[in-house]
């Protein structure tokens, strides 16, 4: 009767996932914690190479929180670097990185990012924040 105890152990990520959607439905979690149980989500949480790793969404969901919790700590190459190396492209997340751009003063690759992603003449469509970066840079 052990084995179906195994089968039923829930894969690694899901206690911090829990951990980390409480956190953030906090007042003000703390972005070193939140980076931290952000790993362990997209990390797989531990060591086991054969835990099933989290489910695209809370993938997703792990990456906005942890890049906007680099940004929190003033970690903009970090959030540059991790968009650039997406496997997307940074697609997700272009806010992030274009927020990362414009605070490394790359206002360029930031005008361009967000150009990209809203297209030239989007004067009052798309994404609203990457609108205010892009009127910023």
């Amino acid at each position: 009767m052990a084995e179906p105890a195994e089968a039923d152990a829930s894969p690694p990520w899901r206690e911090a996932a829990s951990t980390l959607a409480a956190l953030l439905a906090g007042p003000s979690p703390d972005p070193s914690e939140v980076g931290r149980l952000c790993e362990s989500v997209l990390g797989g949480g531990g060591s086991d190479s054969d835990a099933t790793p989290a489910p695209p969404s809370v993938r997703s969901l792990a990456t906005t929180a942890l890049l906007r919790s680099l940004l929190r700590r003033g970690e903009y190459r970090e959030v540059v670097s991790r968009c650039e190396e997406a496997k997307d492209g940074g697609e997700g997340n272009a806010l992030e990185w274009a927020y990362g751009l414009y605070r490394l003063r790359r206002y360029g690759a930031c005008r361009d990012l967000c150009e990209g992603r809203l297209g030239p003449d989007a004067g009052g469509g798309g994404c609203r924040g990457l609108r205010h970066v892009r009127a910023q840079a």
